[in-house]
C-alpha cells in the first residue's frame, strides 16, 4: 500500500520513508510523540508521521486513505520557508549544507518556538515495507533568531552510514520544523 501511494505522489514533492522504530535515528520518533495528545497507553505501531509533525496517526487504520488524506493536508498548506539544500560524501557519512528563509510571521528559533532544521538521508533498499529506508536523520536547532524574510546557513553532519549503493542509492530530503501554534 505504501509503494502504491509512493508511486500515486510520484510527481509531486512527496517522499514515503520507513523508520524502523527500534532502530531510531535522529529525532523524528521524538517529534511523533511531541505532536500526539492522547493517552500514551493507545499508541500502538505502526507511527506516522507527515511533513514536520503537523499530521500524525498510529495504530491499524484505514492506510492508504489516512496516509492520503495527511498528505493531501499538508500539500494544501502554504511554505513558512524555504530552503535550498545539497549534500556531498565525506568519507561513510554525509555533509548536509542548507539555506534557510523565514516565510513566516514568526521569528524563529529554538529557544522561543523549537525551531530546527532536519535532514532524512534514505538508502533505496527493502528493509522492512518500503523500498526507502532511512539511515541518518540529523538535525540543528535555529540558535540565532530568524526574523520573517531572514535567511541563514546550517550544515549538518550524518555521521558514518552504512550503506550498500553510495552512487545511485542514498538520497537526502531538508526540511525546518516549527510546531502548530
Amino acid at each position: 500500500m505504501v509503494e502504491q501511494l509512493a508511486q500515486e505522489y510520484s510527481d509531486r514533492p512527496v517522499v514515503f520513508l520507513e523508520q524502523d522504530v527500534d532502530s531510531r535515528v535522529g529525532d523524528r520518533y521524538t517529534r511523533w510523540w511531541a505532536a500526539f495528545t492522547g493517552d500514551p497507553y493507545s499508541v500502538y505501531l505502526p507511527l506516522v508521521m507527515a511533513d514536520s509533525g503537523h499530521r500524525i496517526s498510529n495504530g491499524s487504520v484505514p492506510f492508504a486513505a489516512v496516509y492520503r488524506s495527511m498528505v493531501d493536508a499538508e500539500l494544501a498548506r502554504p511554505p513558512e520557508g524555504r530552503i535550498e539544500a545539497w549534500s556531498r560524501r565525506v568519507g561513510d557519512g554525509l555533509r548536509i549544507y542548507a539555506r534557510v528563509t523565514n516565510l513566516s510571521d514568526d521569528t524563529l528559533s529554538a529557544a522561543a518556538n523549537e525551531a530546527a532544521v532536519h535532514a532524512l538521508v534514505w538508502e533505496d533498499v527493502r528493509i522492512i515495507l518500503t523500498n526507502r529506508t532511512v539511515r541518518a536523520a540529523p538535525h540543528a536547532a535555529v540558535g540565532q533568531p530568524l526574523p520573517p524574510g531572514a535567511a541563514a546557513g546550517v550544515t549538518l553532519d550524518t555521521g558514518a552510514m552504512t550503506v550498500g549503493d553510495w552512487d545511485d542509492g542514498v538520497h537526502t530530503v531538508v526540511f525546518g520544523i516549527m510546531p502548530a501554534t
